[in-house]
């Protein structure tokens, strides 16, 4: 009995200190708040005694920074209405371009001929009867024994020659789709815009002349 009681009475002290704990804590926030309050009421009471002519400029300074407050809220929230439309038609135009001239390498091979040597065409030699993949997505409009003419959704137009055709004219071809092998051991590119001659094999030069012939 003498155990149990014992066991009983630490229980009690432990809980009468953890009550006296949050007692304490408590009063410790209600002091707190009287604090602030009665720095409210000096504040106030300090604001009744000025001048009539200081109330009326703080009172003025109050409501311009209010209003200027306000000004700037709906500034921001028209500039992001205005913001989000650009920004999806941006994505938009950006996701149409990278569907119409996605690039792909016509052929693996060796370059043979480069478009600085000639100004004109490129030259690969590949495998016996390698697959040649269309370079940009678009319809073919003449076919012959030996060459396939592409016009290039981007504005381009590729002309492919030393190819067996396996597409007719009026297809349309997707790039990086097989439009022919190769009939003999160099393939040649020509792809022409409105501004000129451009290299076959420049994914970067490509799209800047779709995007002049656009313009």
């Amino acid at each position: 009995m003498y155990k149990d009681y014992k066991n009983d009475r630490s229980f009690r002290t432990s809980t009468r200190q953890s009550s006296y704990a949050r007692v304490s804590a408590a009063a410790e926030n209600r002091q707190k708040e009287q604090q602030q309050e009665r720095a409210w009421t000096r504040f106030f009471d300090y604001g009744k005694q000025l001048p009539s002519v200081y109330r009326k400029l703080i009172s003025r300074a109050a409501v311009c920074l209010l209003l200027v407050l306000g000004l700037f809220g709906v500034k921001a929230l028209n500039d992001a209405a205005t913001q989000q439309p650009e920004q999806e038609l941006g994505r938009l135009q950006f996701v149409g371009t990278e569907q119409t001239a996605q690039y792909s390498l016509p052929m693996e091979g060796e370059v043979v001929q480069t478009f600085a040597e000639s100004d004109r065409e490129v030259a690969i030699k590949g495998a016996d009867l390698a697959e040649v993949k269309a370079i940009l997505q678009g319809t073919v409009i003449r076919t012959s024994p030996d060459s396939i003419v592409v016009n290039n959704d981007n504005g381009t137009q590729t002309t492919y020659t030393g190819i067996r055709p396996q597409v007719l004219a009026g297809d349309t071809v997707q790039s990086a789709q097989v439009i022919g092998l190769l009939d003999e051991e160099v393939l040649c590119l020509e792809t022409v815009s409105g501004i000129g001659y451009v290299d076959s094999l420049d994914e970067v030069q490509l799209r800047q002349a779709g995007a002049q012939i656009e313009q």
